[in-house]
């Protein structure tokens, strides 16, 4: 009979860390992570789940669920940096001289491909040409809207090879200027 009363209150703990392991991986979508932040073994949730179909079911959907969670999170911080871009240091002989503002085109075409597929996915097609079998990627480009004409000096002249500076770059404060103005 004693045994019996052990065995329970071995049980209570046990369930409460799995309430609890089930609700860190619905917020990290990730079991690795999950256990870390527990502090045990990246081995028990998976015997766990060999143990218990009800654990087994609650790890599926917690796990799908911290998926989305995770895909949110990520999609914002693609937007973000597609969108808002951030700040990165410009270097000249190893010396900080600006600042300039960057924007991830691969994070805005993969939000494109997603949000709009049916105009910036491309399709792979097998073609055979004098028996060479091929393939070709499609692109469907028609619906894009004509690019806007340069404008600014030098636009349209061939023999300007000039950069117009970048909006972007900002130079950074030069602390040897700054003293002798002091």
């Amino acid at each position: 009979m004693g045994t019996g009363t052990a065995l329970k209150k071995r049980e209570k703990p046990l369930d409460a860390r799995r309430e609890k392991f089930i609700a860190i991986l619905r917020q990290t979508g990730n079991a690795a992570e999950a256990s870390r932040l527990m502090k045990m073994s990246p081995n028990l949730p998976y015997t766990w789940k060999r143990q218990s179909e009800a654990f087994k079911e609650a790890f599926a959907v917690a796990l799908a669920e911290g998926h989305e969670a995770l895909a949110d999170r990520l999609e914002c911080a693609l937007t973000t940096r597609a969108e808002e871009g951030w700040t990165e240091g410009v270097y000249y002989k190893g010396e900080k001289v600006g600042e300039q503002l960057r924007y991830s085109d691969v994070g805005a075409i993969v939000m494109l491909k997603s949000l709009r597929p049916e105009r910036f996915i491309e399709q792979m097609v097998g073609v055979s040409v004098h028996g060479q079998q091929l393939t070709v990627k499609i692109m469907n480009f028609s619906a894009l809207p004509a690019p806007p004409p340069l404008a600014g000096p030098g636009a349209g002249d061939s023999t300007s090879h000039e950069r117009p500076p970048s909006p972007n770059v900002r130079a950074a404060p030069n602390p040897v200027e700054e003293s002798l103005q002091s």
